[in-house]
């Protein structure tokens, strides 16, 4: 290639790399997005492990609460955060009352709304009930753009200030009682929020708490509303979470409330043992079992076969027996017709022909007497040859 080819590539180059840098930044714009990742196991096991770092970040301390046996037993002061969605009766009369009772001497509960069907004796006093407005209020639910487009929120303000924080409306709505609340949060289908004084304690009850949860904490003003009403209310203690109750096991529930009655029944069973279980005097020694001979197991099997009707397989062995000592001994009677060969077995041992007749080529299913003879017959055919 000469040099005057080498220059017109060099000199092609920078001019299209130029005009192609030109057009990438007139016409590419380079945009920061804020895209959320997925959740750890550990956020995924607790939905309000976001609520628990933010707490544990602004110096507040954060307790579970696993039993409901607990409930009736909290420190005084603190928090308690209570989700009573589908507790299956985990509140009953008496648990409520003690917790009411604990809220009386100063402590602060954050309740959630029971949607469950069943009526709460933790809510009854408040006469809440279950928000049925039928046409929309106006004017409450506004709505804003984010990242993610329009969204609707509400307002609430904490009495006697005047800060205003954004909230998104989560439509599980409730209607007050008699019982006037301090203050609401009010969306567009009833109240949101509810907050009464009990005693020297506070009470606020909410329509959801999904508000807390990890995806809707970092959502509008939803931590800092969170955080204004612990500092207001309750801003010293523990805070505790009653999120999923666990009860107790029968062994649990009888060793703390009937140990009285399982110590009763222990003892009457032992006692009945004692009466039916017979008892006996000393161990006596096994004996050991004696080793028997061949003959006696041999003796054993013939009168197992003479009471079971078997004499003709023990007859069929001891012709077999013949007719093996024949052929070692005496090969050429084999070849001999049965009749020569009983009269040749007659004149070796001198036995009757009939006899060994009978004992050697007799098919009839042998009778008792006629084994016998049969027997005795071989026997002296076998001593004889």
């Amino acid at each position: 290639m000469s040099r005057r080819a080498l220059l017109f590539w060099i000199v092609g180059g920078i001019i299209f790399a130029t005009l192609a840098a030109y057009l990438f930044f007139e016409n590419v714009e380079l945009k920061t997005v804020q895209k959320k990742g997925s959740m750890s196991l550990e956020a995924q096991r607790n939905p309000y492990l976001a609520t628990e770092r933010f707490l544990a970040r602004m110096g507040r301390k954060t307790q579970h609460v696993e039993r409901p046996v607990a409930l009736e037993s909290l420190p005084e002061g603190g928090v308690l955060i209570l989700m009573t969605a589908g507790d299956n009766g985990v509140m009953n009369a008496d648990r409520a009352q003690r917790i009411l009772d604990w809220v009386t001497r100063g402590g602060y509960l954050i309740l959630e709304w029971d949607w469950s069907g069943t009526e709460n004796p933790l809510i009854a006093p408040f006469g809440v009930t279950k928000g049925d407005r039928e046409e929309e209020k106006k004017g409450i639910v506004r709505r804003e753009l984010d990242a993610s487009g329009a969204s609707s929120f509400v307002e609430a303000s904490l009495p006697g200030s005047g800060q205003r924080y954004r909230l998104s409306p989560e439509y599980s709505t409730m209607e007050a009682g008699e019982t006037p609340p301090l203050w609401q949060v009010e969306d567009r289908y009833g109240n949101q929020m509810l907050h009464y004084a009990w005693g020297n304690g506070n009470v606020t009850l909410i329509g959801s708490l999904r508000l807390l949860n990890n995806r809707n904490l970092g959502n509008f003003d939803h931590a800092e509303f969170f955080w204004a009403l612990l500092q207001r209310y309750q801003p010293e203690g523990v805070i505790h979470f009653a999120r999923r109750l666990e009860y107790q096991t029968l062994w649990q529930w009888l060793s703390t409330t009937a140990w009285r009655a399982l110590l009763g029944t222990a003892a009457l069973i032992l006692l009945w043992l004692f009466w039916i279980v017979p008892r006996f005097g000393g161990v006596r020694a096994v004996p050991e079992a004696e080793r028997r001979g061949l003959s006696e197991h041999l003796l054993a099997l013939g009168r197992c076969l003479w009471r079971e009707n078997a004499l003709s397989s023990l007859l069929a062995t001891a012709r077999r027996e013949i007719d093996q000592r024949l052929a070692q001994r005496h090969p050429r009677l084999l070849r001999l017709p049965m009749l020569e060969l009983h009269q040749e077995l007659a004149r070796q041992s001198g036995l009757d022909v009939t006899e060994i007749d009978a004992a050697l080529g007799s098919d009839a299913s042998p009778s008792p007497e006629t084994f016998t003879r049969a027997m005795q017959t071989v026997q002296d055919l076998e001593r004889a040859l």
